[in-house]
């Protein structure tokens, strides 16, 4: 209001504060102007500025949209990392338990070799038995 009459105090603002008429009555006094006309320029005025406030308000609305589109941008790249970082444990979780059993076969194998090992001392060891069994037969027998 200020801005668009300069003749009015502060005093004037204060006291005249959603009053449409006793402004109509001070823009008389001070500018010269017919009630007709002070009404108008009142409503020029109030007409002006709303729509201000409203550009305004639709431009603040259009800021906050475009940053709330940005804040969900990077929501979505965040969660996609996540989903890539899920996928990556899911992966090395996979490949240990790949390990584990590589480990576990490995294992079996070492255990299969050694009764293998086992086996074949044993059937040494009977084959010297056999053999000294024949050998202390033969001695027997002459």
């Amino acid at each position: 209001m200020r801005q668009q009459w300069g003749k009015l105090t502060d005093d004037d603002l204060t006291r005249l504060s959603g009053k449409t008429e006793e402004l109509a009555g001070v823009l008389q006094q001070r500018y010269g102007y017919g009630k007709d006309q002070a009404e108008d320029e009142i409503h020029k005025w109030l007409n002006s500025n709303v729509s201000n406030r409203s550009a305004q308000k639709l431009t603040d609305r259009i800021g906050n949209l475009k940053n709330k589109k940005k804040i969900e941008d990077k929501i979505e790249d965040q969660k996609n990392k996540s989903d890539d970082a899920a996928g990556k444990i899911g992966d090395l979780k996979n490949k240990k338990k790949i390990e584990d059993k590589i480990e576990d076969q490995k294992n079996k194998s070492d255990d299969a070799a050694g009764r293998i090992e086992d086996m074949k001392s044993k059937i040494e060891l009977e084959r010297k038995i056999e053999k000294l069994k024949k050998e202390s037969a033969a001695a027997k027998g002459k």
